[in-house]
């Protein structure tokens, strides 16, 4: 065992520490080594598993798209049923021609039994004197009246409210002109008592979209009565106000 000087004690002691902190700072950084080891370790199961999901997802898209192809190969003809029985009288499209959702296709005239109706607009000056039930007489634009006569029919149903712009809008036969878009238009069924009818020895056959005419019968009054209609409407307007 042998002496030191204080200076050399004092120089140990001062290395002692510095390989202390010096070991401690290893320590530390250890520390964060095996952390950030951990998290990366960590992130790496978590991507594998994104990876995993990804690739699986790829592979059921994969197959789903070869089963549309299948399905597509198998049912290469597509057919499209009409909603009745009937006879094709025009196409629309042509082989081979792409179409839309909602495209017309063709145009079926039914047949067997059928009811055909009539729609009919009536101004609202003639609501008071038409009622369901009324017979009515049709002119047919297609068969003048002079030639072929008038058909008789019946009032199924009158609308309680005006018809609008847009419902008018989807039957593209109906008169637009001035005088009856100043008025509203109540819309009535008839029904069409003859669906045929012979002329010159040849049967007609009424069809889907004829544009017709009616004669509406609004009001019956003795024949004295319209003869001095002027005269009642001239009492009417001097007779004074009406009681409440």
């Amino acid at each position: 065992m042998g002496l030191i000087t204080k200076d050399q004690y004092n120089y140990q002691h001062s290395l002692y520490f510095q390989q202390q902190s010096a070991y401690q700072s290893l320590v530390t950084q250890k520390m964060q080594l095996e952390s950030q080891l951990t998290q990366t370790n960590s992130d790496k199961i978590t991507k594998a598993a994104d990876f995993d999901n990804q690739i699986s997802s790829q592979h059921n898209q994969i197959n789903d798209y070869k089963n549309q192809l299948v399905e597509s190969n198998a049912n290469g003809n597509l057919i499209i049923k009409a909603t009745t029985n009937g006879k094709i009288e025009s196409l629309a499209v042509t082989k081979g021609q792409m179409v839309e959702n909602g495209s017309s296709l063709a145009q079926i005239k039914p047949t067997g039994d059928i009811e055909y109706y009539l729609i009919l607009w009536l101004p609202n000056n003639t609501i008071p004197y038409v009622k369901p039930g009324d017979t009515i007489n049709i002119r047919y634009d297609a068969f003048p009246a002079d030639k072929f006569g008038q058909f008789p029919g019946k009032v199924i149903s009158i609308s309680s409210v005006p018809a609008s712009r847009q419902e008018m809008a989807e039957y593209t036969n109906v008169n637009n002109g001035t005088s009856q878009q100043e008025l509203a238009l109540y819309k009535a069924i008839i029904k069409i008592k003859d669906k045929t009818f012979n002329y010159n020895g040849k049967t007609l056959t009424l069809s889907n979209g004829l544009k017709a005419q009616a004669v509406v019968f609004l009001e019956e009054r003795p024949l004295y009565m319209w003869m001095f209609t002027p005269f009642y409407k001239m009492t009417q307007s001097v007779s004074g106000p009406i009681d409440a």
